[in-house]
């Protein structure tokens, strides 16, 4: 394995999985809701994304970057 300077890959984590890195507090809009709202429910709830959906399923994301 080639050592780096990634948290992510040191050997002692590489067998971790994703779940424990995660929240299970997602926040998701729908392809309507307007961009002004979408970035005051970021503020609102201090999160850098939120994730987009439609009837069925999930389409995309949107990101503070």
């Amino acid at each position: 394995m080639k050592h780096t300077t990634n948290h992510f890959l040191q050997e002692e984590k590489i067998e971790e999985t994703i779940g424990i890195y995660m929240t299970s507090l997602v926040q998701s809009v729908t392809g309507t809701t307007t961009i002004l709202e979408v970035s005051q429910l970021m503020a609102e709830k201090n999160i850098s994304s939120v994730l987009v959906k439609n009837e069925k399923e999930f389409i995309g994301i949107i990101t503070e970057r």
